[in-house]
């Protein structure tokens, strides 16, 4: 299964959950080699804050191993549009000067005022945890390591062989 496939089976199983910008960064193959949109530091911070999201484990791999930030960093840059890579940035720039020691507490706030009751957040603060907590889940389960660690593959009819050999004899599957 590729990145594309993966994510349309993503966005059924939500609802279609996912954002058009994630779904054509997707579509067009987008890598998770940086395009130098976000500044170190905010690309630092962001990387700090994926992997809070989806840390590494005794059993997979994390954010920062399936490059998420350097995935973040691209759609920013070529997918989002525009009011929203400016408002993502916005969101991000108060959490430049934080320290990012541990992450937990500010990504459990965040969490429970974006999803909760909201009354801890600014709809700015919360339009950005969105963004980034959906870029970090598909720039995760869209990786390589996403896809071979993190995910089992169930392949109930085998793997797929795009070359068999077939003659007039062989009868076609049902």
């Amino acid at each position: 299964m590729n990145r594309r496939e993966l994510l349309k089976v993503i966005a059924a199983a939500c609802g279609g959950a996912v954002s058009p910008a994630v779904l054509g960064a997707l579509q067009q193959g987008v890598t998770t080699q940086s395009q130098g949109t976000l500044s170190p530091k905010e690309l630092d911070t962001v990387r700090a804050l994926a992997e809070g999201i989806l840390p590494r484990t005794d059993g997979s791999p994390g954010a920062t191993d399936a490059g998420v930030a350097s995935f973040i960093d691209t759609i920013v840059g070529g997918y989002l549009p525009q009011e929203s890579a400016v408002a993502f940035r916005r969101g991000l720039a108060p959490l430049l000067d934080t320290d990012l020691g541990d992450v937990v507490p500010l990504l459990t706030r965040l969490d429970a005022a974006t999803f909760g009751d909201g009354k801890e957040a600014s709809e700015e603060e919360k339009a950005f945890y969105r963004t980034l907590k959906e870029l970090t889940v598909a720039g995760y389960f869209t990786s390589e390591i996403g896809q071979t660690q993190a995910l089992a593959e169930l392949r109930p009819y085998g793997p797929y062989e795009a070359d068999v050999e077939i003659d007039a004899n062989t009868k076609a599957w049902s």
